[in-house]
């Protein structure tokens, strides 16, 4: 989905006027296949915002012109695995957005399209950053004023109503006893190829 919706931002806008970013390496590597290696960044990468281990003035004031020219020629930033991505981060970027844009809006005015499940993966917390969702800053709500819930499972097959009512039931947190049944008949030996104990 966020393939396809790029690639129509794509024919719109110039190349360097959308960017996809993600939390982390491995989120990214699903985009080299299509766009080539590196068309999706860290968000740390993208923004040069390194670890994040400093206050956000520290990190404005020291970021270089090239990131805030590419900052400027932004006009949709794509962040997939939102949920991954800390209140402190996104302020962060936010902040950073604003500044190097000169427009006091969220983001310096982008649009800023968010994808994720917020039932997956949560931030990781560090000793800077007490890892809250995103959804708890301040300006998540003027950031994303349209939301757009996704109801169609595609990653498992349609043909397993069961397999996808138990994900639904773990996804909530909510393992009845018919849930925890099911997953017990899905208990099997695994191959040992390499006779490992």
């Amino acid at each position: 989905m966020i393939k396809s919706i790029y690639n129509d931002l794509c024919k719109k806008y110039k190349e360097n006027e959308v960017q996809i970013v993600c939390p982390s390496g491995a989120a990214c590597s699903v985009y080299d296949v299509e766009r080539g290696p590196g068309k999706a960044k860290t968000v740390h990468h993208y923004f040069g915002i390194g670890l994040a281990d400093k206050s956000y003035d520290s990190i404005i004031e020291n970021t270089k012109e090239t990131t805030c020219g590419k900052i400027q020629q932004l006009k949709v930033l794509i962040i997939d695995e939102i949920s991954m991505m800390s209140a402190r981060i996104f302020n962060l970027v936010s902040k950073l957005a604003m500044h190097c844009r000169g427009i006091n809006q969220p983001f310096g005015g982008m649009q800023v399209i968010g994808v994720g499940d917020f039932y997956q993966l949560p931030p990781v917390a560090d000793y800077i950053d007490p890892g809250q969702y995103a959804f708890l800053s301040p300006l998540f709500k003027p950031t994303f004023k349209h939301n757009v819930l996704l109801h169609t499972v595609y990653r498992q097959h349609q043909d397993d109503p069961e397999l996808l009512d138990a994900l639904n039931c773990i996804r909530v947190g909510n393992c009845d006893l018919k849930t925890a049944e099911f997953l017990k008949t899905l208990n099997r030996e695994l191959p040992n190829k390499e006779n490992v104990t």
